[in-house]
């Protein structure tokens, strides 16, 4: 939905990403109906972190967004080498055109919290060379959490950016919650 939100923008180019074909079928039907903007388009494509990045760029990114990504530990390497070959193959390509953009990408990540082991993510970046320059936590109010006395969900909203180019992440062993990943 996210990335369907930012494809309502003039001169846009939204590529959504998943690794579950099922999913990219109903990404691809909101493409339709989300009313892009003027010299915009959305498309899909199959993106398994897993395996290396066969997502063939024709110009730079501007903003990769990642939205509620990081809560299975067992990925979060794969996800954090996905990002940083993005941003590598990015920064290769010259702008087209009069298009605006940054050689280097903004990532932005959208996250709820669900367990410590998340904390990962934020170290692999750190060691990909990936700064955080801000971080918003908005919470969500919702009426029956309220009425059960409990606290807000809060979604939090990170923005790294890497000003040298990334370093791809060296596999470690990530120890969460007394398993061995």
């Amino acid at each position: 939905m996210v990335g369907l939100a930012y494809g309502t923008r003039s001169n846009c180019r939204v590529i959504l990403t998943d690794v579950d074909r099922d999913a990219l079928e109903y990404a691809s039907r909101n493409c339709i109906q989300a009313q892009v903007s003027y010299n915009s388009a959305s498309s899909t494509r199959v993106l398994d972190w897993s395996k290396p990045v066969e997502v063939e760029l024709d110009r730079p990114i501007d903003v990769l967004i990642v939205s509620e990504c990081i809560y299975n530990p067992d990925s979060i390497f794969d996800l954090v080498r996905t990002i940083s070959s993005l941003v590598q193959q990015s920064s290769g390509l010259e702008k087209i055109g009069n298009e605006v953009s940054s050689a280097r990408p903004q990532i932005v990540v959208s996250t709820k919290v669900r367990h410590p082991s998340e904390a990962a993510f934020f170290d692999l970046m750190r060691e990909s060379k990936f700064e955080q320059k801000q971080h918003i936590s908005i919470p969500i109010h919702d009426q029956f959490r309220e009425l059960a006395g409990q606290e807000p969900e809060v979604v939090h909203i990170y923005i790294f950016e890497n000003p040298n180019g990334p370093l791809h992440p060296q596999k470690t062993t990530i120890t969460t919650q007394g398993e061995t990943n």
